[in-house]
């Protein structure tokens, strides 16, 4: 199976929750599954049944809790835990080159399928991809294509870092050309050392936004903090 050959987004769209969410990140280790568990407890604090999902995941080191199993446990870890993530990998690589060091592949059949399990199980399916937008999730697809596929509106989460800004812009760029609406981008500060851009990049990059992609809001959130009442309730 290739994007080319996928279901058709209709026949897609009638299998998977109504409402959804697509998480995805700038690039690696910007703080995209903490983001993605503090919107998921926010929206039960709503009073929002949820459903979390990851396509496939990777550097999953059996002897502490990996993404998928922090996406669970923040959604109320009420179903199997395969449908959670149903393909997962040891080494720290993309999926498909972990898979590889496995002597298996990445199914991509999998990659939908998965979502679809959470039809009639909850009210809002919040889906989180691996890596950056164009990370591979197997060696034809990639985050962009399980997305466009799923046609969700997407969060963006990005680290406040030294760069963020033309990280930011080249993602939304991209996310547009896919077709898809853009809900959010989310400042994250997720590192205990940043770097001296942290304190100009929320006002350099809202700039940049209002300018270039208006309408689009910016979310700041501090080190490890949760994303506010008022925040959760604008994804929603």
């Amino acid at each position: 199976m290739t994007p080319n050959s996928a279901e058709s987004p209709h026949s897609l769209s009638q299998q998977i929750p109504e409402r959804g969410l697509f998480v995805t990140g700038t690039d690696t280790e910007v703080g995209k599954t903490f983001v993605t568990a503090s919107i998921l407890r926010g929206f039960i604090s709503l009073g929002i049944s949820v459903g979390a999902y990851k396509p496939v995941a990777s550097g999953m080191d059996e002897t502490q809790p990996g993404d998928p199993d922090i996406l669970a446990e923040a959604s109320g870890n009420r179903e199997e835990k395969s449908l959670y993530c149903s393909q997962r990998f040891l080494a720290p690589l993309a999926p498909p080159m972990a898979a590889e060091l496995e002597n298996r592949i990445v199914d991509e059949n999998l990659l939908l399928r998965g979502a679809t399990l959470w039809k009639d199980r909850c009210q809002l399916l919040v889906v989180e991809g691996a890596g950056g937008w164009h990370s591979p999730l197997s060696l034809h697809w990639t985050n962009a294509d399980v997305a466009q596929a799923l046609a969700y509106p997407v969060v963006v989460v990005a680290a406040n870092k030294l760069g963020v800004v033309n990280h930011v812009l080249l993602t939304l760029e991209s996310i547009q050309r896919c077709g898809l609406n853009i809900r959010a981008v989310i400042l994250n500060n997720a590192f205990d050392a940043p770097d001296q851009s942290v304190s100009s990049n929320a006002r350099l990059l809202s700039l940049f936004l209002e300018h270039k992609h208006p309408g689009i809001p910016l979310m700041l959130v501090g080190y490890r903090q949760a994303l506010s009442h008022e925040q959760v309730a604008t994804l929603a």
